[in-house]
């Protein structure tokens, strides 16, 4: 666009200077005037990819849907000049002043003794669990949400992703991603039940299936 913008100067400076005077100087200001108009017309073009080009960078932009913390380390250095897919995650970003969450991956031959006990009581079940970075400390939560559906992943069996609301400030240190010890509390049952329940339902998946 430099280049085009600096050749329409030039010719538009060339055409106003000529006299005009004889056949031979008319004959250049028709040239000149094609020239500029050519000029011109390129210029537009080179417009019109630029905004398109300017378009394309934009939507190259990657915005966090929520305010917060980047959480990811050495950013810079595992992204700079690194080819990325679409739908390839970036970063983690986080509100650390908003509302701290725990989530359980329940294996889904629990879950049942899990909802059971729920539809038993109008409140939420207690949970108690202790962090890996604090063992020593028991800690308190309810349950917020259980899942609707059985995920998995590749290194862990079947699970329903369940979601506990804690008190943040009963937490000393709020680390993303800190690995619990979780015990929902579903209520009394027999020490039998207790201690053989899971004997029990593969047994009857055995008979049944």
């Amino acid at each position: 666009m430099q280049t085009a913008r600096k050749r329409l100067a030039s010719v538009e400076a060339e055409r106003i200077q000529n006299q005009r005077e004889s056949d031979e100087q008319r004959r250049r200001y028709g040239q000149l005037t094609a020239q500029v108009e050519e000029a011109q017309e390129l210029l537009r073009g080179l417009e019109q990819q630029y905004a398109i080009l300017e378009q394309r960078r934009s939507e190259l932009a990657i915005r966090s849907p929520m305010r917060g913390k980047v959480l990811t380390w050495n950013l810079k250095q595992l992204l700079e000049a690194r080819p990325v897919l679409r739908g390839q995650v970036m970063m983690s970003v986080a509100d650390l002043d908003g509302p701290w969450r725990l989530e359980l991956r329940i294996p889904d031959r629990r879950i049942a003794h899990v909802l059971a006990a729920q539809k038993e009581t109008v409140d939420n079940l207690p949970v108690s669990f202790v962090l890996a970075t604090d063992p020593a400390r028991k800690l308190e939560g309810e349950i917020d949400q259980v899942g609707m559906r059985t995920e998995v992943a590749e290194t862990e069996d079947a699970f329903v992703l369940t979601m506990v609301r804690i008190d943040r400030d009963q937490v000393p240190q709020l680390i993303l991603g800190a690995a619990v010890m979780a015990k929902i509390h579903c209520g009394k049952r027999s020490i039998g039940y207790v201690w053989l329940h899971e004997f029990v339902d593969t047994i009857r998946s055995w008979c049944l299936f």
